[in-house]
């Protein structure tokens, strides 16, 4: 069972469909994770990009990530593919 509430915002799909529509951030605590201080990380969960949305969905993606990353004190990108 997770501690972090925040991940069920978080969903996942074993189909070829996009389930995420906007940034989702989610809290972790370095503790939870086997860390040894109290500090914490954000990590967001974006939507991607030639998702099964219209292209303008696309466009308002690609500028609210970059938002986000402008807004952030430091951002470090992990892209995840599945092929």
């Amino acid at each position: 069972r997770n501690k972090n509430e925040e991940l069920k915002k978080i969903t996942t799909t074993p189909f070829a469909r996009s389930e995420t529509r906007f940034i989702t951030p989610v809290t972790v605590n370095y503790k939870d994770v086997g860390g040894l201080t109290n500090n914490s990380f954000v990590l967001c969960d974006s939507p991607g990009f030639e998702d099964t949305s219209e292209p303008e969905v696309d466009i308002a993606n690609g500028f609210g990530i970059i938002k986000a990353i402008k807004g952030s004190k430091s951002a470090k990108p992990v892209i995840l593919i599945s092929y």
